[in-house]
């Protein structure tokens, strides 16, 4: 149920607790699952399956891989802090695709400074009803809200691709099309550059 990871300890290795289905926590004795700062990356399906996982806090910047999360069914929230540990340097997080796929209890998402990319499919199939982008971020890669409950958005202007293409054909109404929010059947608004948009004139 609990697993202890030292300080020395910089990442989390590919299928390191693929399918602990009783894994709660990390280095406490609560249901807070918390990843501390001193970790820089987590491997791909790393703790995929994890079913006991309710709530989910990364203190640090880090690279979350392929699967990384995927299909942990109880996982309700997630919070990626972005904190740097005192004498390092901040680094970018990245979000590798299908990193909570199929986490069918996940309704809130809050993405804190240094989350540059999402990738594929990385939120698709959840029930992610609220979701909060930093400044930082750059890219979101197709699929990556794809089926999920959001009813609105905005993305940060500091987003240059969405989908695999340049946010600057925004105005031509053909920006999401690439299949981002495909599937957000309760979607109505779209913030990008301070421009609203109904989802109804973006074909998603």
């Amino acid at each position: 149920e609990t697993v202890t990871i030292p300080a020395a300890v910089k990442s989390i290795g590919a299928n390191a607790f693929n399918g602990c289905a009783a894994l709660s926590n990390i280095n406490s004795d609560t249901e807070l699952f918390t990843v501390p700062d001193t970790i820089a990356y987590i491997g791909e399906s790393a703790f995929a399956g994890c079913k006991s996982l309710k709530s989910l806090i990364i203190e640090g910047n880090a690279i979350l891989g392929i699967s990384a999360f995927a299909s942990c069914e109880n996982l309700a929230a997630v919070k990626i802090s972005g904190n740097t540990p005192e004498g390092k340097e901040a680094v970018d997080t990245v979000i590798w695709p299908a990193a909570f796929r199929g986490c069918t209890n996940l309704k809130v998402a809050t993405l804190d400074a240094n989350v540059t990319a999402i990738g594929i499919d990385a939120f698709r199939d959840t029930p992610l009803e609220t979701i909060s982008l930093p400044s930082s971020l750059i890219s979101i890669d197709y699929g990556a809200f794809s089926n999920t409950r959001l009813s609105a958005i905005t993305i940060p202007d500091s987003v240059t691709n969405l989908g695999g293409f340049n946010v600057g054909i925004f105005g031509s109404y053909k920006y999401d099309l690439y299949g981002v929010f495909a599937g957000c059947e309760l979607l109505k608004t779209v913030k990008i550059n301070n421009t609203e948009a109904r989802t109804q004139a973006l074909t998603i």
